[in-house]
């Protein structure tokens, strides 16, 4: 993805307040927003698409890096940088509103969803389009497709942001209000509705743009044999939304509050939509979309691979990894010839493996996260003889041994059996360990490190609450 069709997020970027506003944007050598609202050839309809994924991808590095770190996963060991130890590893309120960590996963999401919204208004304008019209399908499925990014972004800022809220955006110039995070699910959850009404309409019928290659099994609306497609993605999203809503309960209340079935019960049901798929192999479990990364010039390579400040924690080793778990072993590298590296106390003699090449990719959300998040909603449901089952799927994808029901002597200790799980199969690629410990309400499971118990959210942004005159509580 070139510099030239990073338009999307650079426009965005360039507004005071990226996230709650609706900024005239100078040329700057790209599409203005009047151009970008008229598609008269199928060659923008690619460039608008390549910009939004490209603007998510951007967002990627930090949205995972964060929360891994805050999660006992990752070590930032940067001698001539002492910002993430000291925030992200810090105490609850050391993390900056005004600093990059705090303003972090903020302006990056809300310039895809600008960024979607214009190609969602661009696409229904649609008139005479060469080389050839667009159908009623192909607009179905290319809002779908926005709609359906739209929800990751705003999941992106929750996952992050928890009880501060985010806004959420309605266009025109006035600031949107700072929503609560339930009613930041319910609009996930909305969005993500009308998402799947569209793709559904428009049925086995391809998006009219190219995906990346990682994407293309995504490419078809929906297709007629598969749920491995656009709409199986949507409803992978709004039963990982789902679930967070039916688990608010526990999130100040601990895993013995009684979650909310009826949301639990709507996971499932997406979740059987989905390209969810109940199977033990290692290719079957990778089933996803991904983001890529390349060396070539103009080009971004994964930030993950600078092995000189990346490390893994070694907690991540001493707490409970099993000899002969092909997980670790793919993305630990525990060689006895690395240096150990000291930076503000903190130690690490490992590094990453997978991700560790400027070429590697990054998940979005693979089937093994849908398989986990079907063993925490059977959970919550009590049907923790099925939730086993689960963990025993990908278990045996690692090479390990199925786990019995005596090897958890309390419904407590089985969820803690699926989040160590959840851990290695998910680790260095998502927020979920922080998100999912936050969730359940025993965050502070996850240990001190630096003196410190993990914070619990990264704050709303000082620009943001400058433009709010300092109002950010949410409603």
């Amino acid at each position: 993805m070139t510099n030239s069709i990073r338009f999307l997020a650079m426009a965005a970027a360039l507004a005071t307040v990226a996230a709650c506003t609706e900024p005239t944007v100078p040329n700057l050598n790209n599409p203005t927003e009047e151009e970008l609202a008229t598609i008269t050839d199928r060659g923008q309809i690619q460039s608008l698409a390549t910009g939004l994924l490209d603007s998510d991808r951007q967002t990627q590095f930090n949205y995972v890096f964060f929360p891994e770190m805050i999660a006992r996963d990752i070590l930032r060991l940067d001698g001539s940088d002492p910002r993430y130890i000291q925030g992200l590893l810090g105490a609850p309120n050391e993390v900056s509103p005004s600093g990059f960590l705090g303003a972090g996963v903020w302006a990056g999401p809300f310039a895809t969803i600008r960024g979607a919204n214009l190609f969602i208004s661009a696409i229904t304008k649609a008139g005479v389009v060469s080389p050839a019209p667009l159908s009623d399908k192909e607009k179905s499925a290319a809002r779908g497709f926005a709609q359906t990014l739209k929800a990751l972004e705003y999941m992106r800022l929750i996952e992050l942001r928890d009880d501060n809220g985010v806004p959420i955006t309605t266009g025109g110039d006035a600031l949107a209000p700072i929503r609560c995070k339930p009613a930041v699910f319910a609009a996930i959850s909305a969005l993500l509705d009308s998402a799947i009404t569209e793709l559904r309409a428009a049925g086995a019928t391809a998006v009219p743009f190219a995906m990346p290659a990682v994407w293309a099994a995504f490419s078809i609306a929906d297709a007629a044999t598969s749920n491995v497609d656009l709409a199986g993605l949507a409803e992978a999203l709004k039963a990982k939304v789902e679930m967070y809503r039916g688990f608010i309960p526990l999130n100040t209340a601990g895993p013995s509050a009684t979650p909310t079935s009826a949301n639990l019960n709507t996971a499932l049901t997406a979740l059987d939509a989905s390209f969810y798929n109940p199977v033990a192999t290692r290719a079957g479990l990778d089933v996803g979309v991904f983001h890529t990364y390349t060396t070539g010039a103009g080009e971004t390579v994964n930030p993950f691979s600078d092995r000189s400040v990346n490390y893994a924690n070694p907690k991540v080793i001493t707490e409970g990894a099993e000899i002969g778990d092909l997980r670790v072993q793919a993305k630990v590298d525990t060689s006895s010839s690395i240096t150990p590296k000291t930076v503000q106390g903190e130690t690490s003699r490992f590094l990453l493996k997978q991700p560790s090449l400027p070429t590697d990719p990054i998940a979005v959300l693979r089937n093994e996260e849908l398989v986990l998040i079907r063993a925490e909603v059977l959970w919550g449901l009590n049907r923790d003889a099925e939730a086993l089952q689960m963990i025993n799927l990908v278990r045996q994808a690692a090479g390990l041994p199925p786990k019995l029901a005596t090897d958890f002597a309390t419904h407590g200790d089985l969820l803690r059996g699926i989040l160590k799980e959840k851990r290695y199969s998910l680790l260095f690629e998502s927020a979920s360990r922080w998100v999912d410990y936050r969730m359940f309400g025993i965050l502070s499971e996850l240990g001190t490190e630096a003196g410190n118990n993990p914070i619990p959210r990264l704050p709303i942004p000082q620009a943001e609450a400058d433009a709010r005159s300092g109002s950010i509580t949410c409603s």
